[in-house]
């Protein structure tokens, strides 16, 4: 298929730049198949597919003319799209007869037979003329008997009733293959003459198939990125004195805005026994960030690789998280349903990364920590940071796949 593209793209290669046809057609892709019977059919055809709807001179006549013969000559042809619109008013080449034999018919008497073979192609116009020499024996007696087959089929005979005559024998060919011209003499007498055989092509149909090449460009563009930003909202270390201690206070309770120019992407906590702050120990097989809570938050918001932070339990605490509207979505490690915030899958209860639905610029919310003994005191290190994305917009060289749209027109 690419040999006959790269033959038959001669014609345009040199107007377009192309020296390599065979390689430019790599990676084609068949859009459709269509064909024509008739020129008027590609004609109207043409004219659709431009919307075209009045008489228009298509261009240089002469230039127009010699590729309507090289289609002719070669039988296939491959043009850019625009130029199908050279194609209004195409006329196929009308088939001309050809003789392909021409030869003396020689028969004996008795049952002495000749027989001549030739191939035909489906829709081949066959005829033939048989014609007798003159003289004194061959003005009398019976004719030969002349039977032809097409694949041993017969398609016609005849048997001349005088001799002197002529003998025609005229067939279209419904399907290729081999002809067999079989001459019998039935009389007594040598019987002599002339045969010719003319074959007229059928008229070709008109084959189009329209083709898309795909070709790699370069454009720049603007691109938006964006940057991942931590911001450390809460590190501190957190007293809470058990309920029976008037002087302190059993309860931290705290109101958070993310507000910034910058879209939320969610926000992580974690608090633990401050007594092992100097011996926590995380758990990872990689490090995106240097810092574990960042680490781990990072890693949920994209689900991979994933890291651990040291698990604790501490009986007499109570730790719950509220939307702006005082709805808790979080409680001593259990998720509770909520509009906004989502937990991710490997939050521990005291550590764990919320993600928000859909990114927003503010939100509220309220954390709150009580210390449920009466006798013992608890102190705890505290962290809550927030991620949020950055975007800003650069120019970018990127390489983009476009495609050209050729057509391949092919006489069969």
């Amino acid at each position: 298929m690419i040999a006959a593209f790269s033959q038959s793209f001669k014609v345009v290669a040199e107007e377009e730049g192309i020296s390599n046809p065979s390689s430019y057609f790599l990676g084609q892709d068949t859009v459709f198949t269509t064909s024509f019977a008739s020129e008027s059919d590609l004609t109207f055809f043409i004219a659709k597919e431009f919307s075209i709807e009045e008489s228009i001179v298509p261009g240089d006549l002469k230039k127009i003319d010699s590729i309507h013969q090289v289609l002719n000559e070669t039988k296939s042809l491959v043009i850019p799209k625009s130029d199908l619109l050279k194609f209004l008013g195409f006329s196929v080449t009308t088939p001309v007869p050809k003789i392909v034999i021409s030869q003396t018919i020689s028969l004996e008497p008795k049952k002495k037979t000749q027989d001549v073979v030739l191939e035909v192609n489906k829709g081949d116009s066959f005829s033939m003329i048989y014609k007798l020499e003159g003289g004194f024996l061959n003005n009398i007696g019976a004719a030969a008997y002349i039977e032809v087959l097409l694949n041993q089929v017969r398609v016609v005979r005849s048997l001349t009733s005088k001799r002197g005559k002529v003998v025609k024998l005229d067939f279209v060919a419904q399907e290729s293959g081999e002809v067999k011209i079989s001459f019998r003499n039935i009389g007594f007498l040598k019987e002599q003459g002339n045969l010719e055989v003319f074959v007229t092509p059928k008229k070709e149909i008109i084959e189009l198939k329209q083709i898309r090449i795909p070709v790699q460009k370069k454009e720049t563009v603007n691109a938006v990125v964006g940057d991942t930003l931590y911001q450390r909202i809460i590190d501190e270390t957190v007293l809470l004195n058990h309920r029976a201690n008037l002087r302190g206070s059993s309860i931290y309770q705290k109101e958070l805005e993310f507000s910034s120019d910058q879209e939320l992407l969610g926000f992580a906590f974690f608090y633990y026994p401050i007594k092992d702050k100097d011996n926590l120990q995380v758990f990872r097989r990689e490090s995106y960030r240097e810092d574990p809570l960042e680490d781990f938050a990072l890693k949920e918001l994209q689900g991979k690789s994933f890291t651990y932070l040291p698990e604790y339990s501490i009986l007499s605490l109570d730790f719950s998280l509220q939307d702006s509207n005082r709805n808790s979505f979080w409680a001593n490690g259990n998720s509770l349903q909520s509009r906004d915030w989502q937990v991710s899958p490997n939050s521990k209860k005291n550590y764990a990364f919320f993600f928000l639905s859909e990114p927003a610029r503010e939100k509220e919310i309220q954390l709150k920590f009580s210390n449920l003994s009466d006798l013992y005191e608890v102190e705890i290190g505290l962290q809550l940071i927030a991620l949020s994305i950055k975007k800003f917009s650069i120019k970018q060289e990127v390489e983009i796949t476009g495609y050209e749209e050729y057509i391949q027109l092919t006489l069969r």
